[in-house]
């Protein structure tokens, strides 16, 4: 399922809440050259990580993490309890893989489609 709260033209906004202990949604697609504004919430009363090592790269020009934001290895971004991270991301045609990598979160995880524009 795609959440999409602003489509317009080339941009598009993906809200995915973290919960104990799943990701909704879990299944994401989008096309290749649209912009991407996540929106992460962590509804739960846990911590959870967002770990998407192949989509988190500067290969993807990520853009409007925070310095302050906690980012582990480069490839998860912490979500503690109530908070919400947002970031602009370019994905490139693929699929990405993201799941939260704390002990016991076994499970949560879910995928990320990004289809290559039509020519």
């Amino acid at each position: 399922m795609l959440v999409c709260g602003s489509c317009t033209g080339q941009d598009r906004t993906l809200e995915i809440t973290a919960q104990e202990f799943r990701f909704i949604p879990s299944f994401l697609e989008v096309t290749e050259g649209q912009r991407i504004r996540f929106v992460l919430r962590n509804q739960g009363h846990e911590p959870h990580t967002f770990h998407a090592p192949l989509l988190l790269t500067s290969a993807h020009r990520v853009q409007g993490l925070s310095e302050d934001l906690s980012v582990q290895d480069g490839e998860a971004i912490v979500i503690h309890p109530g908070e919400t991270v947002r970031f602009i991301l370019e994905p490139r045609a693929g699929v990405y893989a993201f799941r939260c990598w704390i002990k016991g979160h076994a499970g949560m995880e879910g995928v990320m489609i990004v289809k290559a524009r039509e020519s």
